[in-house]
């Protein structure tokens, strides 16, 4: 099964200092939706995908390769994200 060769092929030392840092980057955003539910999905007419959580919070992500404005007024970065309470 060549999945499994792909997991034991990582080295940890390798790529811990990514997983510390996608950790640090996610991690705020992943407190304010925990325990909450997806109510909403949208694509948006500027091409930003929009999700609305049962708590309030919206996310939205830019797949494009330019800049973005969120309704809020927000800034997305092309192939980034923005979340708000």
């Amino acid at each position: 099964d060549y999945r499994g060769y792909y997991f034991y092929g990582s080295e940890y030392e390798g790529i811990k200092d990514s997983i510390n840092n996608t950790y640090g980057e996610l991690k705020d955003y992943y407190e304010a939706i925990n325990g909450a539910e997806i109510v909403a999905h949208n694509i948006l007419e500027s091409g930003l995908r929009e999700t609305v959580y049962s708590n309030g919070v919206k996310a939205y992500v830019n797949y494009t390769d330019a800049e973005l404005t969120a309704p809020s007024g927000a800034t997305v970065a092309a192939d980034g994200y923005v979340w708000e309470n």
